[in-house]
């Protein structure tokens, strides 16, 4: 990313670091991986509090507001009936400003999931989960509570048209996991490590 196009982060709290860190990936690549995530979205969600294993999962972050973008991203997922063409139109949207400013994200993050994959109803059983997100020279160990968001959430709603964007071909059925992530035992982790 050019020094004269930054990632703005309000404060140093762990969660901005971690959320500028997320913004200044997912805006790379969005500019120069065609919008496919990075490893610095893709962490290791292992089973339970203490856990230490688990399945690698697309993490999507979200907005604080999301009512204009769900309805702005469902318009155009009707009027483009071309997925190319909608693809091409998310990757616009992103790679401007969207990544900008990291304090607009809020702290919930949602992965969406096959229904019936025995990964997702291990982690809605356990209710809770670490994400071991590590990726070129930095890592974060980022504890959270999992919950299974309703389809008139408006997380869900984003995150399924998002998705749909990127991937007309969902798993049918799916489940739309939330994370709540407690920063307050939150901390970095080498990125060499296999576990901490």
């Amino acid at each position: 990313m050019a020094e004269d196009d930054p990632v703005i982060a309000s404060d140093k709290t762990l969660e901005q670091e971690f959320m500028h860190w997320q913004c200044k990936s997912r805006l790379f690549a969005a500019r120069q991986a065609a919008g496919y995530p990075l490893d610095e979205a893709k962490p290791l969600v292992c089973y339970g509090e203490k856990g230490d294993t688990g399945v690698e999962l697309t993490i999507l972050i979200l907005k604080h507001q999301l009512d204009h973008l769900t309805a702005q991203y469902k318009h155009n997922a009707i009027k483009s009936v071309d997925p190319i063409e909608r693809f091409e139109w998310v990757v616009k949207q992103v790679s401007s400003e969207y990544y900008k400013k990291a304090d607009t994200f809020q702290s919930t993050m949602t992965a969406l999931c096959p229904a019936e994959a025995p990964s997702a109803q291990r982690l809605l059983h356990e209710g809770e989960c670490r994400m071991a997100f590590r990726a070129r020279g930095e890592g974060f160990l980022v504890p959270a509570k999992v919950v299974k968001l309703a389809p008139d959430d408006l997380r869900a709603q984003f995150t399924q048209v998002h998705n749909f964007h990127f991937n007309h071909r969902q798993p049918q059925p799916n489940v739309i996991l939330g994370f709540e992530p407690d920063w307050q035992k939150a901390y970095r982790i080498s990125p060499e490590a296999t576990q901490d």
